[in-house]
């Protein structure tokens, strides 16, 4: 009887066992079901930041095409601080206030870049840098930026806030402190924005995609590039060195061109090293354009700024 027993026993034990099992997997399985909402929403929400920020680096670029002069490329939409959907040029010192919903250009059709978060107040936040505001008297790579993200000098900033926290009342306003937390939520004469809290990770979950400098500027000598490469002879020789140079631009190039010291203050060099070839490189930026007269367009030496 007693082995009997003993394996009646032993079943019993490795049956509770596998009850143990599977409750503990029951927990943890709910626990990561009830936690999957969130995090779908956090990974949604950086998707679409992400798609932002490469429309507004395009808007950027075009900005030419969309707007008059002195609106040459590398700037980006103003701040909605009145809650309309539209940019307001006239803004704080940081430019803090929504994503704008739609930039309604002077040229062209309006261009939508995102309401998908707009219903209860979670529109996208959004800071720009002075020099890079589509009212920037003059912009080009010697343009410099009073906004930080975690140290890092950046152009802009687009920010999703996360579940509101204690004291944080939602409501359909601008007001940041609302749903913003720490230094992203004020308006410093030096500000800097945060990924993390530096003392608590509890009191700040707002999620940040920067745009920096460099990724503007990338853009906007590219679309210089195309410019000058309009600019320059279709026939016979190229110009000489930098004044010839200079000289072509202002006769034949855009407006926007001089307005924003594009070639007199911003074109670090300028080489001939054939009649019908030349290159280009900007302050600031490590690209070196090449125009060769009997191809399109132009080539770069890399990537990026």
């Amino acid at each position: 009887m007693m082995p009997t027993l003993n394996r009646q026993s032993g079943a019993v034990l490795i049956l509770l066992f596998v009850a143990l099992i599977m409750g503990a997997t029951t927990v943890i399985l709910a626990a990561l079901n009830n936690g999957s909402p969130q995090l779908r929403d956090r990974v949604n929400k950086r998707n679409e930041m992400q798609v932002v920020k490469e429309t507004l680096l395009a808007y950027a670029m075009t900005n030419p095409e969309y707007n008059t002069s002195p609106n040459g490329p590398g700037r980006l939409p103003c701040s909605d601080t009145d809650n309309d959907g539209l940019m307001n040029c006239n803004t704080n010192a940081i430019g803090l206030g929504r994503l704008p919903k739609r930039i309604i250009p002077p040229v062209g059709s309006p261009i939508a870049l995102s309401d998908r978060y707009a219903d209860i107040g979670q529109q996208f936040w959004y800071a720009v840098a002075p020099a890079f505001r589509q009212n920037s008297s003059s912009l080009n790579t010697n343009s410099t930026s009073n906004l930080t993200v975690d140290g890092e000098i950046v152009a802009a900033v687009i920010i999703a806030p996360g579940p509101n926290l204690d004291g944080q009342v939602r409501i359909n306003n601008n007001q940041a402190t609302r749903y913003l937390e720490s230094t992203n939520a004020t308006d410093p004469t030096d500000p800097g924005f945060l990924t993390n809290h530096p003392t608590d990770p509890t009191l700040l979950n707002d999620m940040l995609v920067p745009i920096t400098i460099k990724e503007v500027m990338t853009y906007a000598t590219s679309r210089v590039a195309i410019e000058i490469k309009n600019a320059l002879p279709a026939s016979g020789d190229y110009p000489a060195d930098f004044a010839a140079f200079t000289t072509r631009m202002t006769t034949n190039g855009a407006a926007w061109l001089g307005v924003n010291n594009w070639i007199s203050a911003t074109v670090a060099t300028y080489t001939r090293p054939t009649p019908t070839s030349a290159t280009v490189q900007f302050s600031n930026c490590a690209i070196v354009y090449t125009f060769v007269q009997t191809q399109d367009g132009f080539s770069r030496s890399q990537r990026s700024c």
